[in-house]
């Protein structure tokens, strides 16, 4: 096994440093924060998903209330035919 490993040369010394913990840091905020504003922000997912769902009620609502108004408008031409001038 160590026949694998005889070309290969690691470097012992390699510690990682401040600043790169700190970028590492930085990074890792970073892309955390742009996650959130995907899941959680103002144009996100449970946003949209929402949005979704209040058009389709809408939809409807209108189709409910376009029925409800010709049974109205049939009524109301009724009454206006029966109506004496």
């Amino acid at each position: 096994m160590k026949f694998l490993f005889s070309n290969i040369s690691f470097n012992k010394n390699f510690a990682p440093t401040i600043t790169h913990l700190i970028i590492l840091a930085i990074f890792i905020i970073v892309i955390g924060v742009y996650i959130g504003n995907i899941l959680f922000g103002p144009t996100s997912l449970t946003t949209i998903n929402y949005l979704d769902k209040k058009e389709n009620y809408l939809k409807k609502e209108i189709s409910l209330l376009k029925k409800e108004n010709a049974l109205y408008m049939k009524k109301y031409l009724d009454l206006k035919a029966v109506e004496p001038e």
